[in-house]
């Protein structure tokens, strides 16, 4: 297969380089060039598109997506040793980073890429343009690269074909790799705290402390991570809510993370400025994702306390479990929802909601 070949051995930059050169071709040709120019063929129907706040909804498409493509490219350079142009493709198999959640993140980010264009441009046959594009690609490059990939990496190769999807990323799965985390923690024969803490952070690839002494932390918004600095605050509080984790059983994927932040808003974050923000970011996350889980978790909560209110002890980590689950009150069986909860859990969604809705009316008053 003369047009899918490896890339020779070289340097990270250079490939990077390489890579950046590709991009702003590949960019330029087919999403700046080619489509103003089919637009000018449509010009009569530009009132297809025309809905309110096209452009702003068209720039947040362009720059997620471009957001995606790049770090695709990157990791391609980075885990793979090579650059997207299949002439000059990866030497390893690239599963991490964006590859994680589809097999080619940079096809979807194009894809996405020509539809804010299209939205842009408020032109319908470039609209077309696009997904004949996608067409063209599905079925007549895609079965080459995957003949190719899988000559080059074997059983590998289809193991992760049949692992990731191609083109919508599977949350379901994620959570359930995730959550299993939790699952397959083994508290014999060691049951202390801090026994099953290190099997915890060893099984979600967290350093020894769990993060806390980072200088930066990467919040994962898909295949894409958010970078922030680790605060003061967080620092002291993160500690705690790890121990949160092992004494509800909730994981670490967005459901979990929604769920922990639910029973931790429930039972209370009291002076922990950090968990109290975070928290109401994941609950808005929460109500869209898992809503019932949520409330479950919420009501849970209710029931019991956290660590917050007691703050850190060195000796929380020679506890056995089930202490710490009956300090907090995890192991009460559950219990009827009340009008009370009912209202507690509306308020924890105000926050949220109304960040939603300033962001919402910002952008009405910049596409005014």
């Amino acid at each position: 297969m003369r047009w899918f070949r490896h890339a020779a051995p070289t340097t990270a930059s250079a490939l990077l380089a390489r890579t950046a050169v590709q991009v702003v071709i590949f960019w330029g040709i087919f999403l700046f060039v080619l489509p103003p120019m089919i637009a000018r063929l449509d010009r009569g129907a530009a009132e297809v598109l025309r809905v309110p706040h096209t452009r702003p909804l068209a720039a947040v498409l362009f720059v997620i997506a471009s957001a995606l493509g790049l770090a695709s490219a990157v990791t391609m350079v980075a885990r793979g040793r090579g650059t997207p142009l299949p002439i000059d493709g990866p030497r390893h198999l690239v599963v991490s980073g964006p590859y994680a959640w589809v097999r080619n993140p940079m096809a979807v980010a194009g894809l996405m890429q020509g539809a804010a264009v299209a939205l842009w441009l408020r032109s319908p046959l470039v609209l077309v343009y696009v997904v004949a594009g996608g067409v063209l690609w599905h079925w007549f490059v895609r079965p080459l690269e995957e003949s190719h990939l899988a000559a080059s990496f074997g059983d590998d190769y289809r193991a992760y074909r049949a692992r990731v999807p191609l083109w919508l990323p599977r949350r379901a799965d994620a959570r359930e790799a995730s959550e299993s985390r939790m699952a397959h923690l083994d508290p014999a024969p060691d049951d202390r705290v801090g026994a099953i803490r290190a099997q915890f952070f060893e099984a979600g690839g967290f350093a020894p402390d769990g993060g806390s002494s980072a200088r930066w932390v990467k919040y994962p918004v898909g295949p894409v991570h958010v970078v922030l600095p680790n605060v003061s605050s967080r620092r002291r509080a993160l500690p705690l809510h790890d121990l949160h984790h092992l004494a509800t059983g909730y994981g670490t994927s967005w459901t979990g993370e929604a769920e922990i932040a639910a029973w931790e808003l429930g039972a209370g974050c009291h002076g922990y400025i950090a968990p109290w923000v975070l928290n109401f970011a994941a609950f808005t996350i929460g109500l869209v994702i898992a809503p019932r889980r949520l409330w479950r978790a919420f009501v849970r909560g209710r029931s019991g306390t956290t660590l917050y209110r007691h703050h850190w002890r060195n000796e929380y980590l020679e506890w056995r479990l089930s202490e710490l689950q009956a300090f907090l009150g995890t192991d009460a069986p559950p219990r009827a929802p009340t009008l009370g909860d009912a209202f507690l859990f509306a308020v924890s969604a105000l926050p949220g909601l109304m960040v939603v809705a300033a962001a919402v009316w910002a952008v009405r008053v910049l596409a005014a």
